[in-house]
């Protein structure tokens, strides 16, 4: 029996050991570590996106240390260094972010944005695509949704992505 036990760890040392990102066990693995931006360096709060990204970034799924939790909250900072700044343009069909955490996160698709010259009734309709109020549809003006919105996404695989 101890034979048996001994033949089927050193197979899945050996097989996981053939994948970068399934390395077993996972605190034998030394990643490569990250630059660090000092906490008063910082102008942007962490988002949703920012941490979906650093997740993929990690290429990791499960087994996860305490260490890769530090680095993955780590390239969620860097990440959220990256372009955070209110759109200067609405446009209609196009995907924006409040850019919240939790519970407070959601995703706007811009159904209709007609352009009126008087900014009080220069409206936007919009339909919430995730997170809070998901499939709701709303509208307001052109600018309360700029100020609402920090950036623009795009779906990609199943998260949404910043906008470049």
């Amino acid at each position: 029996m101890l034979l048996n036990v001994i033949v089927i760890l050193l197979v899945a040392f050996c097989f996981n050991f053939l994948f970068s990102w399934r390395r077993y066990p996972a605190h034998l693995v030394r990643r490569k570590r990250t630059t660090t931006i000092q906490p008063m360096d910082r102008i942007h709060e962490l988002t949703h996106e920012d941490f979906s990204a650093a997740i993929q970034s990690l290429d990791s799924f499960l087994d996860i240390t305490a260490e890769d939790i530090a680095e993955l909250l780590e390239l969620a900072k860097i990440h959220a260094e990256k372009n955070a700044e209110h759109p200067s343009e609405i446009i209609e069909g196009r995907f924006y972010s409040n850019g919240k955490l939790g519970t407070l996160w959601s995703v706007r698709q811009v159904v209709d944005a007609a352009n009126h010259p008087d900014p009080k009734r220069d409206m936007v309709i919009y339909k919430v695509m995730a997170g809070h109020g998901a499939y709701d549809t709303g509208k307001c003006s052109r600018e309360e949704f700029r100020l609402w919105t920090r950036f623009e996404v795009e779906p990609n695989n199943g998260h949404w992505r910043k906008c470049l």
